[in-house]
């Protein structure tokens, strides 16, 4: 009996810890009409302004984001011809659904003295077939990897293993630059985990993808666009990205890029190194049915330590034929060294 409870609660445990994540919803409206706002930004943010989940309104106005991990956060909801809104601090639970009241946007309406005209991309987009999410836009985008990106995309969810899911369908295909990775759960998810977010240009969102898409991809489709420098003549960027808390991570890459004439020559690399360590305690007591007394006692701590050191290469050529037509050969891969610990350490009592 104890060697069954022992497994028993253990495997529940460890299913309700990775399981239960928070939920949350609510509506868009105009402040004056309260007419519903379609396509507005909404930003979850955590305390110091770093995006947690982003989502899009619907034509009636509502969103909604899942898979949010305990604790406190804002909201920062944006739209065309509107002023920016920020909410007050929201507390999101373990396992719980809130719905908070609508998010009231004034319309913003000013004297213009003069005009200048410029554009910056908004961080999401809703287009007909897909949404958007514009990598460049997002200043808080620095320093993270891929697969941090891809975790706050509206709809997106990726659990412990590295599983994608999308709007609760497991089986997504995820393409990179058009074409598809190739990788599955661990593989892909330590993959994206190598790939700088400053070497990504867009995330396209499908749930609903076209014919031209295979039917694999049913449960719907996202699309990583990574960068490609068009300037003629010898140019690149550097990213260096460090940071430190309890284990250190980094992230780094080098982007060089040659164009002449109809020719176009590429290549990126990318390091990146990361740790992680996370620990776990339960304890339970089990008591009897009548008495109430304690007649037992479950108490288990544990400890999984996570390293990795991943490298990322790509080498390609564009050749222009003619301003509609180009052909192109690229030459990827990726090396990936991971070492990963647990200690687990239980005690039954009577």
């Amino acid at each position: 009996m104890k060697t069954f409870l022992f497994v028993f609660v253990t495997l529940l445990s460890g299913f309700f810890a990775s399981a239960q994540s928070g939920q949350i919803s609510s509506t868009v409206q105009d402040s004056k009409s309260g007419t519903p706002i379609n396509s507005a930004s909404i930003l979850l943010k955590n305390p110091d302004s770093s995006i947690a989940k982003m989502a899009v309104s619907n034509a009636d106005g509502t969103w909604a984001m899942s898979g949010i991990a305990q604790g406190t956060y804002f909201l920062s909801v944006s739209a065309l011809g509107y002023a920016e809104y920020h909410s007050k601090l929201i507390e999101i639970a373990d396992g719980k659904t809130i719905k908070i009241n609508p998010q009231m946007l004034i319309q913003n309406t000013t004297v213009l003295q003069g005009v200048v005209v410029s554009a910056k991309k908004p961080l999401v987009e809703r287009k007909a077939d897909k949404l958007v999410v514009n990598v460049e836009s997002s200043l808080t985008a620095a320093g993270t990897s891929a697969l941090e990106v891809l975790e706050k995309a509206p709809g997106v969810s990726v659990d412990k293993d590295g599983n994608i899911s999308l709007q609760g369908k497991e089986g997504v295909m995820i393409l990179i630059d058009d074409r598809p990775a190739y990788l599955k759960g661990a593989e892909l998810a330590n993959y994206l985990r190598s790939v700088p977010a400053s070497s990504l240009e867009q995330l396209e969102v499908m749930t609903n993808p076209s014919s031209k898409y295979d039917a694999s991809g049913n449960s719907g489709v996202i699309n990583i666009r990574t960068k490609k420098i068009k300037k003629y003549g010898f140019n690149g960027s550097v990213n260096i990205a460090a940071m430190v808390t309890d284990e250190a991570r980094a992230n780094s890459s080098l982007n060089l890029n040659y164009r002449k004439g109809k020719v176009n020559l590429f290549g990126t690399y990318s390091y990146s190194l990361f740790n992680n360590l996370s620990r776990q305690y339960i304890l339970r007591r089990f008591r009897n049915a009548g008495s109430k007394e304690v007649v037992s006692i479950f108490d288990q701590e544990g400890r999984n330590d996570y390293h990795s050191d991943n490298n990322n290469i790509k080498l390609g050529m564009d050749f222009y034929a003619s301003r509609k037509t180009i052909a192109g050969i690229v030459l990827s891969g990726f090396h990936n060294s991971e070492l990963q610990v647990f200690h687990n350490e239980t005690r039954l009592k009577d």
